[in-house]
């Protein structure tokens, strides 16, 4: 299982809440990891473990609490120290969600504290952050100060998917230009070669709305049939995408009612004002055209 060294506090600045049991407290001795040395050739220790860990050992959370355990300190795995389970915290990512969460062991040793986590009030980021390195190197002048913030450590783990999202937002949109280029030139030819019955039409007692709707109706026909051909496809690839995640929404119909509507809106605005120019011609003019 993958452990995690913490301090006496990491829960509780993280907002990692209690399934059962307590959190660790330095009052407790046990609290802290020691290694077995010649000095301490058997010591004993407390950890806190996850839900999924409980899980894994068949245990409910409360009935996790108390559980005794072997863990090794060496490689050889001759060296073990007892340790109970004092705690067991809600299961919480500590990975991408691309992964399925893991049982995670969590224990206080001192020798592994290798980071700082702060949790800093956003009225004064740049000051706080200045008086933390000024704190930092007091107490270790020869070590260099760097930091990060947890957010961004979070947002670097879908850099990919931001790429590919920023990639696929602009080749949408010069699909959607050139789409509409099609529309606007194939509703320039449709009304031209459709003149002469338009003037028919308004003689007869059309309305220019009804001539409108008639134009639009055949292209909103088209729209729909490519949105046929278009949802098997697109549902296949997004679906393949986020099998890539352990974590990830559900394709609704929704989603693809709501493109095709959209894709319905352009093609309307688009053929919309030749179909209007066509309808609000002079009906003689519309007669002599050949």
């Amino acid at each position: 299982m993958p452990y995690n060294s913490i301090d006496y506090n990491f829960f509780q600045n993280f907002g990692i809440e209690l399934a059962a049991g307590r959190y660790f407290d330095k009052n407790y001795a046990k609290d802290t990891l020691v290694y077995a040395n010649e000095q301490t050739p058997v010591t004993q220790a407390n950890i806190i473990i996850n839900q999924m860990a409980a899980k894994k050992f068949g245990w409910s959370d409360q009935q996790a609490i108390g559980k005794t355990l072997n863990y090794n300190v060496s490689f050889d795995g001759k060296t073990k120290t007892e340790v109970t389970v004092v705690g067991v915290v809600k299961d919480y990512h500590f990975e991408s969600v691309r992964e399925e969460l893991k049982p995670i062991v969590h224990f206080v040793n001192k020798t592994r504290f290798y980071y700082l986590a702060l949790k800093l009030d956003n009225k004064d980021v740049s000051g706080t952050i200045a008086a933390v390195e000024n704190t930092w190197k007091k107490l270790f002048p020869t070590q260099d100060f760097s930091y990060s913030f947890l957010d961004d450590n979070f947002n670097a783990m879908y850099e990919d998917e931001k790429r590919v999202s920023g990639v696929y937002g602009v080749f949408s949109i010069l699909a959607v230009c050139i789409a509409c280029l099609g529309l606007f030139g194939l509703a320039s030819f449709t009304t031209e070669r459709r003149t002469k019955e338009i003037g028919v039409r308004k003689v007869l007692g059309a309305s220019s709305q009804s001539i409108v709707l008639l134009l639009t109706k055949e292209f909103s026909k088209l729209v729909l049939l490519a949105s046929a051909f278009a949802w098997p496809v697109a549902w296949y690839l997004m679906n393949d995408w986020l099998q890539n995640f352990a974590f990830s929404i559900e394709l609704s119909m929704g989603s693809f009612l709501i493109g095709t509507i959209m894709a319905l809106i352009v093609a309307w605005f688009t053929v919309g004002g030749q179909a209007a120019k066509a309808a609000m011609a002079r009906p003689v003019d519309s007669l002599k055209y050949e």
